[in-house]
């Protein structure tokens, strides 16, 4: 589905396809093995609660949502704005290479705006422009690229939280990272490292 655009995956993962194992179908494989774990050990092969994350808020996803873009786009690269992949059925270029799924952006740092695009959207732009990526950045001037950005993900003690950010910027610029953000004893998240994390090579996504 991503033939029009040079430099992303001859595919998109669709969130209700094959490519992917179903949830419902995963849920039903870990409460087998759960079952069959409590019966063999009993509540020794429980994890405790100190070990068992807790999912995080929506104000603590916005803040960290907000600290990570602002350390990869504005503080690093000046960027204007950032164009957000959100589609409910289909994943982005890059995060459908790795099998992540993308989540909405709930606010982004001021003075960084947010645009918001779908694959159609994104395939209709390469379809209708033969300078593709000019196009692009031709309608989102001084923008990041089209970035996907996954589920933030707590520490079980409340003191760190990290997520996933992609971005596509050209026909070979395509890039991902692991952002790690600190929480103080307050609540106010602040960065704490930039991990770039490998892409799988072209031509070999699953």
């Amino acid at each position: 589905m991503y033939q029009t655009l040079p430099g992303c995956p001859r595919h998109v993962a669709s969130r209700h396809g094959a490519s992917r194992q179903h949830p419902a179908r995963q849920g039903t494989i870990g409460l087998v093995i759960a079952l069959s774990c409590a019966a063999l050990l009993g509540s020794a092969c429980a994890p405790s609660e100190s070990q068992t994350a807790v999912p995080p808020s929506a104000a603590l996803t916005a803040d960290v949502q907000r600290v990570a873009l602002r350390a990869l786009f504005l503080e690093r690269e000046r960027a204007a704005s950032v164009v957000i992949f959100s589609d409910s059925l289909n994943e982005g270029p890059v995060f459908s290479e790795r099998g992540e799924t993308h989540v909405r952006v709930i606010a982004t740092p001021p003075p960084l705006t947010q645009h918001r695009i779908t694959l159609r959207e994104l395939e209709q732009l390469f379809a209708e422009h033969v300078d593709g990526w000019k196009a692009f950045f031709r309608q989102y001037p001084r923008s990041a690229g089209l970035v996907e950005v996954g589920a933030v993900t707590a520490d079980p003690d409340g003191r760190a939280a990290s997520l996933l950010i992609a971005r596509s910027c050209g026909e070979h610029c395509r890039m991902a990272w692991r952002v790690r953000v600190a929480i103080s004893g307050s609540g106010t998240a602040s960065a704490e490292g930039v991990v770039i994390t490998p892409l799988p090579a072209a031509g070999n996504a699953p």
